[in-house]
Order: C-alpha cells, then structure tokens, then sequence
C-alpha cells in the first residue's frame, strides 16, 4: 500500500509540474504576440493601459456570467 501511495503522488507530482509549464508556455507565447502588436502599434502608454483593463473587464464579466448567469442592464 505504502508503494501505492507513493507512486500515486508521485504520478501527482509530475502531472502538476507538466502542467505548469505548459501554462508558462501558453503565456509565455500570449505575451510574445501581445509584445509584438504593441511594438507595431506604438499605443500612448495611457492608451495601452486602458485597452489592457477593458480585455481584463472583458474576461471576468465573461467568467461571471458563467458561473452567476447573464448581467441585466438597467
């Protein structure tokens, strides 16, 4: 049982670390991309900011509305 266990958590262990790397990968290469278009556009860093709080508003309404249900607007 004990050998079980370990390689159980072991099996664990791994299969974190993998995934963890896959998402440093997966935003590694998000940030590359984003890098670029902002070296293309040259935005004002005022701009940039704003476009960057928008998405991330973007993201968590989404996210919200799939856990709560759609927002009603007033």
């Amino acid at each position: 049982m004990v050998k079980e266990e370990r390689f159980l958590k072991s099996f664990l262990e791994r299969l974190q670390k993998e995934f963890e790397a896959e998402k440093r990968r997966e935003a590694e290469e998000l940030h590359n991309r984003i890098a670029d278009v902002i070296q293309e556009v040259k935005p004002s860093k005022f701009a940039l900011l704003y476009v960057i709080e928008l998405i991330r508003f973007e993201v968590l309404k989404q996210e919200y509305e799939k856990i709560f249900g759609e927002t009603k607007k007033k």
